[in-house]
């Protein structure tokens, strides 16, 4: 019976007082249970003269002490979500070996036709295969190291934020009245601006229609001017 090869990865969000002070902390028990710091990073956020800081930490620490690890990250501050999860990579592992296996006993056959190669040809041929098979033969090694350090050390990642500060307040009857002759300024210029570009686009229709009607009041006012006193 194989013990299975188990990846533990885990996220944990926190709201915190101290974004640093918590940061720190995680971080110093993390390598207390024999683990590292592996990433982490912060943003510092200013609004209305108030400030404050979000961020992560990222550690890795023995797969068996993972549950201890997230329990006192927990305890940093006020959980907002949380997600762990586990990847079973046994097979992935044993398929590995079996395929290691196997290109190690053929790199052996090519090194003992390779002794016994006949022809310049022939050794360039042999050669070569084999510098495809040792290439495999690394990356699969590679890959394995990888997997079994995955399994080896758990994963956590803790963001971190700072409470967000309230706005500010609604401005005093004070603020406002000073506020006002600005507010009433500003009113005015808008109401001009918008009235100035009704005349600029209404000019064009005002030319057309008023041409024909003032004709019509100079041809009146010269009928009117050439009429007999009989008439009259």
């Amino acid at each position: 019976d194989l013990d299975r090869a188990i990846i533990r990865t885990g996220t944990v969000k926190l709201r915190v007082e101290d974004f640093e002070g918590a940061r720190s902390s995680i971080a110093g028990h993390a390598r207390s249970l024999d683990g590292f710091v592996s990433g982490s990073g912060s943003t510092h956020h200013t609004r209305d003269n108030q400030s404050w800081t979000s961020g992560y930490v990222v550690v890795r620490v023995p797969s068996e002490r993972f549950s201890g690890m997230l329990s006192f990250a927990r305890d940093r501050g006020t959980v907002l979500n949380e997600k762990t999860q586990t990847e079973d990579v046994t097979d992935e592992l044993v398929d590995l070996e079996a395929r290691l296996e196997n290109l190690e006993q053929r790199r052996d056959r090519l090194r003992s036709f390779y002794d016994r190669a006949n022809s310049t040809g022939e050794l360039l041929r042999i050669e070569e295969e084999l510098s495809a098979v040792q290439s495999e033969i690394e990356r699969l090694e590679a890959k394995r190291r990888s997997l079994e350090r995955q399994v080896s050390y758990a994963t956590l990642r803790v963001e971190l934020a700072e409470p967000t500060p309230e706005p500010d307040s609604e401005p005093t009857a004070g603020a406002s009245l000073v506020g006002a002759p600005r507010d009433s300024t500003a009113t005015l210029i808008d109401y001009s601006y918008g009235f100035a570009l009704f005349v600029v686009r209404l000019a064009p229709y005002l030319v057309v229609l008023g041409l024909p009607a003032l004709a019509a009041w100079f041809a009146l006012r010269r009928r009117s001017g050439t009429t007999t006193p009989d008439e009259r």
